[in-house]
């Protein structure tokens, strides 16, 4: 039986029943332990709900909190540490796979997808989602780089430091082993926005970026594929996809939201 413990990193403001309590509570299915590192004192109320599923949930500014948590966790003593943030909607699909890969793997740290690097050569993990096996934990343990985890962009610049330091990642979706051309052609940027519908439906991709809704994406492609992202994810997934619209409703303009996912309809005149 493999120990895994999950650190979930909450960014944004947390309000009850939403896509992070659902995606909380499906996560505690395969992590022994959740800690939720956010800012508590705006949110202590609210957070009361995740406490069903995280028996820690810490202030995000508190480097010497968080450190001490994890010792009193034993975190060297895990076989796998996994961190993921509030960037996603899902998940969609069981996580039992993307574990599974993991272990086949046998690389250090794994993600669910990667990119092309900026400017050079090579790929990179997307790190909104990132396992470390145990050398990895004990690596990052040692050059302190989980006391970072917390600030901005704190889980790419621990990546970054173990891919310096040696080790070796891999990712649930391969830019190398797509069935579709069109995901090579998306390599200059960030596959999970320019093809979202195409990586959820055809390699079982189990989230949705929320920054899929941002609005200058539509200066990729025309938005069918959000909307069709979200269509069948409605269909064919085991989710509540009105998940995903009462975030959007809270942080976004309905006007906005229209023109992204095209959500005009033509009426035929004997509907009138």
């Amino acid at each position: 039986m493999i120990k895994r413990l999950g650190i979930f990193l909450l960014t944004i403001p947390y309000y009850k029943d939403s896509y992070i309590t659902y995606m909380v509570k499906e996560f505690s299915q395969y992590v022994e332990d959740i800690v939720v590192i956010c800012d508590i004192e705006k949110q202590i109320q609210e957070l009361k709900q995740l406490e069903k599923y995280a028996s820690s949930i810490i202030d995000g500014f508190n480097n010497m909190e968080l450190q001490n948590v994890l010792d009193e966790k034993g975190l060297i003593n895990y076989d796998q540490l996994l961190i993921w943030d509030d960037s996603i909607y899902g998940p969609f699909y069981s996580m039992t796979e993307v574990f599974k890969a993991f272990s086949r793997s046998l690389s250090d740290m794994f993600g669910i997808s990667q990119i092309e690097k900026e400017g050079s050569a090579g790929e990179k993990l997307l790190t909104y989602f990132l396992i470390l096996n145990n050398k990895a934990i004990q690596v990052a343990r040692f050059k302190g780089y989980f006391s970072e985890i917390n600030q901005g962009n704190g889980i790419e610049k621990l990546y970054n430091g173990l891919v310096e330091a040696g080790l070796t990642w891999s990712s649930y979706i391969s830019i190398e082993n797509k069935k579709n051309e069109k995901a090579v052609l998306a390599k200059p940027y960030n596959p999970n926005i320019l093809y979202a519908y195409m990586l959820i439906k055809d390699f079982m991709c189990p989230f949705l970026k929320r920054e899929c809704f941002e609005d200058d994406n539509l200066s990729l492609n025309s938005g069918e594929e959000l909307r069709c992202a979200i269509n069948y994810i409605t269909e064919y997934c085991d989710y509540d996809e009105t998940l995903i619209w009462k975030d959007l409703i809270k942080r976004k303009n309905i006007l906005d939201l229209k023109n992204l996912l095209h959500l005009e309809y033509v009426l035929p005149w004997k509907a009138y």
